[in-house]
């Protein structure tokens, strides 16, 4: 049984009101029986969020949501990354491809960061564009708006919302964050029809370095078992 009281309709009225442009320490003078954490969790389990985190998310059509979410479906990636430098888990979105105005339509929809590349291939010379929605305030409010949408990665999506609610805003790493890297990067392969033997080797040596709880130098993850680094 929780030790904080259920949320009455005067408390989810208020929230309403406040939480989009209340500071912290504004939430918890707002509602001083309450936790911050539960006070940000009941907020997006009713569709709140902050209007400094996406702010034209807010506002966006649901024929526009849905053709957000099936640009993603076929061209985009919904995961957990190993990032390198300090061996931690983070939440990432990712959609690529090459024409720029479709990533700024979707990056004006969703919010997020556009960075540029180019094909390593001698006889492919054009630009790849791609967005990237990393942040776990803002991968939750855009897995949760593009939820009802989502087809082929609705279960990937499932899996880091699952993530992302269990997880303590302030929790260090643990056990249960590789186990749920893990969980998501098996669910993106049989997507994707890798080669088994290949992937249960690697998945071996990442399972492995989970049982140890090696954060640090991540032994038994080689360079390829991880995804690509991405910065906030």
């Amino acid at each position: 049984m929780s030790k904080y009281p259920e949320w009455s309709d005067e408390d989810e009225e208020k929230l309403r009101r406040v939480y989009p442009t209340a500071k912290k320490v504004e939430l918890l003078k707002s509602f001083p029986s309450r936790g911050y954490r539960g006070i940000k969790l009941h907020a997006h389990k009713i569709g709140l969020y902050k209007t400094n985190v996406i702010p034209v998310l807010l506002n966006v059509p649901p024929i526009e949501l849905s053709y957000s979410a099936g640009f993603i479906d076929g061209e985009g990636h919904i995961g957990l990354i190993l990032a390198r430098e300090r061996e931690i888990v983070k939440p990432i979105i990712t959609c690529t491809n090459t024409n720029p105005a479709s990533i700024r339509w979707i990056h004006e929809r969703l919010g997020g960061n556009i960075f540029e590349s180019k094909h390593t291939r001698a006889d492919y010379d054009r630009l790849t564009f791609r967005l990237h929605i990393t942040g776990r305030e803002k991968v939750s409010a855009v897995l949760t708006a593009l939820l009802p949408y989502l087809i082929t990665k609705k279960d990937a999506a499932l899996k880091v919302l699952e993530w992302l609610q269990g997880r303590k805003y302030y929790e260090k790493q643990s056990e249960r964050d590789l186990q749920y890297y893990v969980e998501v990067r098996k669910i993106n392969a049989r997507r994707w029809n890798y080669d088994c033997e290949r992937f249960t080797r690697d998945e071996a040596a990442i399972e492995s370095s989970v049982s140890e709880r090696v954060f640090h130098g991540a032994r038994g993850l080689s360079d390829n078992d991880r995804e690509p680094e991405v910065t906030d």
